[in-house]
């Protein structure tokens, strides 16, 4: 005999009164059918299924926690429902229970400890920028760059962080660093359902960054990009934000920097979530790629809007993963496809997953950052 199934009231009306959205699925199953995640697992992912336990308020499917928020159901959502607002919010009632993945109880630690979700010290944040000469007195700067985490202390990362730094001071950026005390935007913490915390964090950047006269506040990635974008003006931000890709068109339109031929002749491009369906940043990528000389940009079966997660963001660059059902393998098995010699992106999470699937499938395609790529085209030595 079945058991009856249990609602849980709160869970029906925090969900439908604070975001309007369950109520509006109709349940047509889009969602599931284009999540990119059901394209390579067995264990699918039925958002169609979340939904309906969220309408009438069933406690959520523990595959609320495997979703990558990337925004490709969304897109395909005949009705515009805000499906990742909406796991995002049945996350926080699982984490009020206490009910959430064990690789993020010390990611929520290491963060309150330590600044960043990895547990590296503090102290050592700024380490990246040895000898590069850059200045962490903001008194007299126009702009902040805005490290973030994974690039401060990924040794593979900080090589980009350290070519854009030798790019802006060629473009003549005045612009200036926190050093040691950068901490973590919080982007980390959102997968995990945690609200209270994040609001302090928060407050507490939004406190230091105006702190400075500063006119802008540039990010490498595009998940700081999106934090600072969307929920840093409601704690008091009125600072503008820009993705890096965003500053380097300008440089080029205004021709700031030269660029010149690099050592390949033909690449792609992948799409970040965050800056492709997230923020509508799509022309700007391919335009910086389209001024270097001799370069042919070949696009991949799904790109633009249409591209295919690199399956880290929604926490799960933090999750140990199987390698067979890493969406990074279906995305690099598409690049190979183009015959490009490099992948391109702009984002820190899709760099990590593309160079696991590169290892492990044995595969020669070179990952670039598209600083890489600008810094190789203007003769910049980054060591």
């Amino acid at each position: 005999m079945k058991q009856p199934i249990k609602i849980d009231y709160d869970l029906r009306n925090q969900l439908n009164d604070s975001l309007h959205m369950p109520l509006e699925c109709y349940q047509c199953g889009s969602c599931t059918a284009n999540c990119s995640l059901n394209s390579i697992r067995e264990n699918k992912i039925t958002i169609r299924k979340i939904f309906h336990q969220a309408q009438i308020g069933v406690k959520p499917d523990k595959l609320v926690w495997d979703c990558a928020s990337c925004k490709f159901c969304e897109i395909r959502c005949p009705r515009q429902v805000d499906i990742v607002d909406t796991i995002n919010e049945l996350r926080k009632h699982a984490y009020r229970r206490r009910e959430i993945p064990q690789e993020f109880e010390p990611l929520l630690w290491n963060i309150l400890e330590d600044g960043n979700p990895f547990g590296e010290s503090q102290s050592l944040r700024f380490n990246w920028a040895k000898n590069l000469e850059v200045s962490t007195d903001l008194s007299d700067k126009d702009v902040l760059l805005y490290i973030g985490c994974a690039n401060s202390y990924d040794p593979r990362l900080q090589k980009v962080v350290r070519s854009l730094v030798n790019i802006l001071k060629k473009g003549n950026i005045n612009f200036g660093l926190l050093g040691n005390l950068e901490r973590c935007s919080g982007e980390a913490i959102i997968p995990t359902g945690e609200e209270h915390y994040l609001d302090v964090l928060i407050q507490d950047n939004v406190d230091e960054f105006n702190k400075y006269d500063i006119s802008k506040i540039v990010t490498v990635s595009p998940h700081s990009f999106d934090i600072f974008k969307r929920l840093y003006p409601e704690f008091g931000l009125n600072i503008e934000v820009q993705h890096y890709t965003q500053l380097i068109q300008d440089l080029i339109d205004k021709s700031k920097i030269q660029l010149f031929k690099t050592e390949f002749s033909q690449v792609t491009y992948h799409d970040p979530c965050y800056l492709s369906r997230y923020h509508g940043i799509i022309d700007e990528p391919r335009n910086i790629i389209s001024s270097i000389p001799n370069i042919d940009l070949v696009e991949m079966k799904n790109t633009k809007s249409n591209s295919i997660c690199c399956g880290g963001g929604g926490g799960q660059i933090f999750r140990d993963i199987e390698q067979d059902n890493r969406i990074s393998n279906l995305r690099i098995k598409e690049a190979h496809a183009t015959n490009s010699e490099a992948i391109l992106t702009s984002c820190p999470y899709c760099i990590q997953n593309f160079e696991d699937s590169i290892k492990v499938n044995q595969n020669s395609l070179v990952i670039n950052d598209i600083i890489e790529l600008v810094a190789k085209s203007m003769k910049l030595e980054v060591k």
